[in-house]
């Protein structure tokens, strides 16, 4: 800028710059005179030069210049006054920065009605003085329009900044941004209620600052495509429309408020490609916000949906998102739609850490809302009810239900990441399948419930409770009631406020997963099961560790349904009862010392070599009242070796169990497979079984070939064994007529050795033990083993006996034993031609010595006293042994007097025939008994 002086100097400065500027192509400033006039003659400007293309233009100190021509500029900088005239329309198009500084003037004329004046700017515009665009009472005006691809702005410190119209067209996308902050705005004179003014056509416009405005948006005016953007940032500025608005570019609200319609129809429409970020502000739509796809952001502010509530045919808040992000903020459904979901939320991919789905009417009807899909922090509040809508709907955070509100889960499974907070009522509707009206607990740190509200009734339980949470869930609440809790990962704390409701179907636990191993919870003390009628189902699946049952059977150990879907299970605690459906698909139950009890009519399905009862100690499958119907026991030990039963006799309860270790029965088969079956009835007599066994492929053999002739061998009471005709195919051998039951053995016909041994007795003579037996005929025996045990050590070698070998004739043979202990218990073993062999029973000698022991009982008490005479001194131990020879019980003494009484119980003894040893010091004496 230059200072006109009317001197011979400063006219010979000006000369010469007359003849170097301006020269084609090349910018320059142009500055008007101190007087000014009109734009188009040489006399309003310094030196005549009338500013053309590209020119930089000051606006001199008390210049009062008039646009009488359009022109184009590469800057304008105003200290005086500048007006567009009255009569004519005019376009000024500014390629740079348009600057009003303090004292200048830029304005419309004060009369005429032109209003399409145009003022195009591609830089800023800075406003330090007067900016008034609509004059004449609002007749005459001129439309500003921002250009450019970058990044400008609209602001100053002037007095008055009031324009006709905004326009922003920079660049070709929604990325370049004018930020409109003066301090002062208005729009034909006003600051509120201000009719529709902006058009945006690409680019952003963010309103900023801090100036106090008030407008009404018209939809066709303020949005055109994906390449436009409307930008909030002034906490003291509302943006309304008056009808439903469609956006397909960029939505940003970070200060102030905005608001959308004003009808139960006006809906805010984000289509495809909206970008919409909610950091602060609030965002009222009057029906419905619909966006789909689109990336939504929320961080803080509010956006409230319904607030005239909604009569279209899609949620209230209805997105489906590209991405959807939120770290904090509130969603506020202020009133129920009519027919449809208010709260629909689905993203292709999503964050959310933070914010809060709010419930809170403002009407006196239609307080049911609808919400499915991913879902904040959620709040239902007041005397609202929240249903669930959707089978995969999740909230990402905490659930709050208020004094006199409902959580409706409805008939959907509901997961959570945070806490729920119940001070009013939460409820399912009744449902009979298992993965519906469910919580889903899915957090990744301990969650809570707790408050004073209701969850569920007796009669209309929450239908499941699911735990995938490894870190597990603590009950601080009232009574859960539910019909259905899934233990998949975590645990529960204080189960006991697991109340199990009253319904007309199963009541179902389940620890595992159905496909994929899993570190299942536990329990810590059992639910309420008092009120279950339609019975309890467990379910056992997949999990890494081994389980042993616990507080998931019922006190009175009983079970509707037991299904093994996935790992090994000890049962623990007693008895088990199942009474209609058993389920062996991959799983096995080890029995220890406890018995499967199954009703008759019970189901089993799945029963095979990864599934069966496992019968690893004296427990058993009992099944009741089997009749002339093949009954299944799914019993085995290491593999899976069940047993079929029909009785065509009286209906009675059975017992099987199964074992790979054989009892030392005599005579014992030879050709076996090295399984026993122990079966037994519940009544003796009036049984006609047709018995099948089956051993699995790879079961150890005993000389046992199933190419021959197969038979069941069963023992019988007086120490034999006998052979039931057999069929054998596919490894079960089934016979027939079987009215006694006890051990049982699949044998080859005539496994038993070809020895039939009537007598093996003993006779004590003098100081010598006569060992007599005698056999009714032999045929292809080998020898006879006279075997010994002496002081109760395992049984040795005495001699050899060769057998005679005659088949048809009776054979009697004798040993002596010329040097007896005072006890010794012998026993026969059979050798065969081919090295099998089998073992006689086991007879005990007593020998004469002087028994330096009495034995008194009290048989009521079943106390024995043991009294010791002409004993050595000092520590020893008292031995039982049954007639066989096995050991029954031990207790250590210490004998201190010539004379000494010492006292041992009986009571878990049996009745029957026993020898009691008594070993002090390097002394050994013996003295047979009978507890009756």
């Amino acid at each position: 800028m230059f200072t006109y002086k009317n001197t011979i100097a400063t006219q010979t400065v000006a000369l010469y710059l007359q003849l170097i500027s301006p020269v084609a192509g090349i910018a320059a400033t142009i500055t008007s005179t101190s007087i000014g006039g009109d734009w188009s003659a040489s006399s309003t400007w310094v030196n005549s030069i009338v500013p053309s293309s590209g020119d930089d233009v000051a606006i001199m100190v008390g210049a009062q210049v008039k646009i009488d021509a359009d022109m184009s500029l590469q800057s304008l900088t105003i200290n005086g006054t500048l007006t567009f005239e009255t009569n004519v329309a005019r376009t000024v198009t500014i390629s740079g920065n348009v600057t009003i500084n303090n004292g200048g003037i830029f304005q419309t004329g004060s009369t005429g009605i032109i209003n399409t004046h145009a003022l195009s700017i591609g830089g800023n515009l800075t406003n330090n003085g007067i900016l008034d665009f609509s004059t004449s009472s609002n007749k005459a005006g001129a439309g500003i329009t921002f250009t450019g691809a970058n990044n400008t702005t609209f602001g100053g410190s002037g007095s008055r900044t009031d324009i006709l119209t905004l326009t922003i067209d920079k660049g070709t996308t929604y990325t370049p941004i004018l930020t409109l902050n003066p301090s002062i705005f208005t729009v034909k004179a006003s600051t509120s209620g201000v009719a529709a003014f902006l058009n945006i056509i690409n680019g952003t416009i963010q309103i900023a600052g801090n100036y106090t405005f008030s407008s009404y948006i018209a939809t066709a005016n303020f949005s055109e495509g994906s390449n436009c953007g409307f930008w909030l940032n002034n906490p003291n500025v509302t943006i309304s429309t008056t009808n439903s608005l469609s956006m397909s570019g960029l939505f940003k609200l970070t200060q102030g408020t905005f608001s959308v319609g004003n009808s139960s129809s006006s809906s805010f429409n984000l289509v495809q490609t909206t970008e919409l970020v909610v950091e602060g502000g609030i965002l009222n739509v009057a029906s419905r916000l619909k966006g789909s796809p689109l990336s939504f952001t929320i961080s803080n502010g509010t956006i409230n949906v319904c607030t005239k509530g909604n009569s279209t045919s899609t949620a209230s808040f209805s997105i489906n998102a590209k991405t959807f992000t939120m770290s904090g903020g509130n969603i506020v459904l202020n009133a129920p739609s009519v027919n449809y979901d208010d709260y629909a939320v689905t993203a292709t991919t999503y964050t959310i850490t933070g914010g809060v789905l709010s419930c809170s009417s403002n009407m006196s009807i239609w307080k049911l809302y609808n919400i499915s899909g991913i879902i904040p922090n959620l709040q239902v509040t007041g005397s609202d009810t929240v249903a669930i809508t959707s089978l995969s709907s999740v909230v990402y955070g905490n659930i709050e239900v208020d004094v006199n509100s409902k959580l409706h889960l409805d008939t959907f499974k509901l997961s959570v990441k945070g806490n729920i907070q119940n001070n009013g009522s939460i409820k399912a509707f009744t449902n009979t399948k298992s993965e519906r009206g469910c919580f889903d607990f899915t957090g990744s740190t301990v969650q809570t419930c707790t408050g004073t509200g209701t969850w569920g009734t007796l009669t209309e339980p929450i239908n499941s409770v699911y735990i995938n949470n490894t870190a597990g869930i603590l009950l601080n609440c009232n009574s859960i009631y539910i019909k259905g809790l899934y233990l998949f990962k975590g645990s529960i704390t204080n189960a006991w406020k697991l109340t199990f409701g009253n319904t007309s179907t199963l009541s179902i636990i389940q620890y595992g997963d159905n496909t994929t191993p899993i570190i299942s919870g536990n329990l810590d003390a059992a639910p309420d099961f008092s009120n279950v009628n339609a019975g309890l189902a467990v379910f056992y699946g997949k999990e890494t560790n081994a389980r042993t049952t616990g507080f998931e059977i019922p006190s009175n150990r009983s079970l509707v349904q037991l299904a093994m879907i996935g790992s090994n299970v000890t049962l623990s605690g007693g008895d088990l009862n199942v009474s209609y459906y058993l389920d062996f698909t991959s799983g096995k139950m080890n029995l220890g010392n406890n018995n499967l009890l199954l009703e008759s009519t019970i189901t089993i399905t799945g029963a095979n070599t990864n599934g069966y009862a496992v019968t690893n100690g004296s427990g058993r499958v009992t099944r009741k009242n089997i009749g002339n119907t093949a009954t299944l026991f799914p019993v085995g030990t290491t593999t899976y070796d069940p047993v079929s039963i029909t009785n065509a006799g009286t209906a009675d309860d059975f017992s099987v169990g199964v074992t790979t270790i054989l009892d030392a029965f005599a005579p014992m088969p030879t050709k076996y497979v090295q399984r026993q079956w122990n079966i037994s009835e519940a009544i003796a007599g009036g049984s006609n079984v047709t018995l099948s066994l089956t051993c699995a492929a790879g079961v150890p053999m005993t000389n046992f070939d199933a190419a021959f002739p197969v038979k069941i061998g069963h023992y019988k009471s007086n120490n034999t064994w006998e052979q039931i005709p057999a069929t054998m195919s596919s490894m079960v051998a089934t016979g027939s007529n079987i009215t006694s039951f006890s051990p049982f053995l699949i044998v080859n016909e005539n496994a038993i050795l070809p020895v039939e041994l009537i007598d093996f007795q003993g006779i004590v003579e003098g100081k010598q033990n006569i060992i007599r037996w005698q056999t009714a005929s032999e045929k292809d025996i080998k020898h006879f083993v006279l075997e010994r045990r002496n002081n109760y050590e395992d049984f040795k070698s005495l001699d050899f006996v060769a057998a005679t070998g005659h088949w048809n004739l009776p054979q009697s043979y004798q040993w002596i034993d010329d040097a007896p202990t005072p006890l010794s218990m012998y026993r026969l073993k059979m050798v065969d031609l081919d090295g099998s062999f089998e073992y006689s029973k086991t007879i005990t000698m007593e020998h004469a010595g002087g028994n330096a022991i009495t034995i008194l009982s009290n048989r009521d008490a079943d106390e024995w006293i043991l009294r010791l005479q002409n004993m050595p001194f000092g520590e020893g131990s008292i031995l039982i042994f049954d007639i066989q020879g096995k050991l029954q019980y031990t207790q250590k003494i210490d004998n201190q007097f010539i004379a000494n009484d010492i006292k041992f119980s009986t009571i878990d003894l049996p009745d029957g025939a026993y020898v009691l040893v008594c070993r002090i010091l390097e002394q050994t004496t013996h003295q047979k008994f009978v507890k009756l």
